[in-house]
């Protein structure tokens, strides 16, 4: 089979995404590789994102639109995954954009290369355009077990599921996890074990736009405590592939997060007292064990080892921080 021959799967969970949706579409439709099914899941949206997205399917067979109440960004990534029909998957979030020939190149970079995951590097842009950023088309194609093991190979592109383009055949089994956020940092690893390599391009083809609504720029809750829950998951899928390396590095990762934690749930003004009381023993318990486990840590030295202490001893800190992600 040729490469355009190659159905791909776009799916596209939208919440309230009235202002970026269109332009999301428009990159979407025009791209180079054309057989495309382009799925829309407005996910209980309460401005006109559904009706825009409905516009879009009315001028274009490929789209297809799922309207559901809302159950966040997971819920309708595995909505879509339920009914789509692509041989291989592109997700893209419905305020980010992609180049023409975003969907061409990562495809070509799996069939080149067997590999069921391809990757390019992402643009942050507070701009909605397309930049000529041109392109060297250089790839580097790396085994699973080889990239679990030494995860700095990463750590340009991310442990995210955007930029990327998978093989259908990786959600036969596996699924993003309801009900919690960061998602992406949850299910990524486990997505990496199941391929056999991974193919990494040195182009700039996916474009994150930076909205004043993500995650990162949001008020710190209970929700953003999820990133704990990523981390075991990492933990997990690393341990039983014995990749005692990338193990030290997350659990560096893993106590310096939970030193911030610690400051930005004692200021944070979304828990009742009670609430607050019952997260800040689960993260003094959790830093304790981390304590231990980092305690021969080489990772875990120097100037990482004296901020995270800082932090944690004296979460002050974060309230004079500007930033509340988690």
């Amino acid at each position: 089979m040729k490469n355009e021959e190659i159905l791909v799967s776009v799916i596209i969970p939208a919440y309230n995404a009235e202002k970026y949706i269109a332009f999301c579409l428009d990159t979407v439709t025009s791209q180079t590789h054309s057989n495309l099914e382009i799925i829309v899941v407005d996910d209980g949206s309460k401005d006109s994102t559904g009706k825009i997205c409905d516009e879009y399917a009315e001028n274009d067979s490929r789209i297809k639109v799922i309207h559901q109440e809302n159950k966040g960004l997971s819920a309708a990534r595995n909505a879509a995954l339920d009914i789509m029909h692509g041989e291989y998957i592109a997700f893209i979030d419905s305020d980010d954009f992609i180049d023409p020939k975003y969907v061409e190149t990562l495809l070509k970079m799996c069939v080149d290369n067997n590999s069921l995951i391809s990757a390019c590097l992402a643009l942050d842009t507070s701009e909605r355009k397309l930049a000529d950023l041109g392109m060297n088309n250089k790839t580097k194609t790396i085994a699973s077990l080889q990239l679990l093991q030494d995860l700095s190979h990463l750590d340009l592109y991310c442990d995210t599921v955007i930029s990327k383009m998978f093989a259908g055949s990786l959600f036969k089994t596996l699924r993003f996890p309801v009900g919690i956020i960061y998602e992406d940092s949850y299910i990524i690893l486990s997505l990496i074990e199941k391929a056999k390599n991974i193919t990494f391009s040195e182009d700039t083809l996916y474009y994150y736009f930076l909205s004043p609504n993500s995650i990162i720029r949001s008020s710190f809750s209970g929700k953003n405590l999820d990133i704990l829950l990523a981390y075991d998951q990492k933990i997990k899928v690393l341990k039983r592939n014995g990749c005692e390396k990338s193990l030290q590095r997350v659990y560096s990762e893993y106590i310096y997060r939970v030193a911030r934690m610690k400051g930005l749930l004692k200021y944070s003004p979304n828990f009742t007292p009670e609430r607050k009381k019952e997260k800040m023993k689960a993260l003094n318990d959790k830093y304790k064990e981390l304590s231990k486990i980092n305690k021969n840590n080489p990772y875990f030295n120097g100037r990482t080892k004296l901020v995270t202490e800082l932090l944690y001893y004296f979460p002050i800190i974060k309230k004079f921080r500007n930033t509340t992600e988690g």
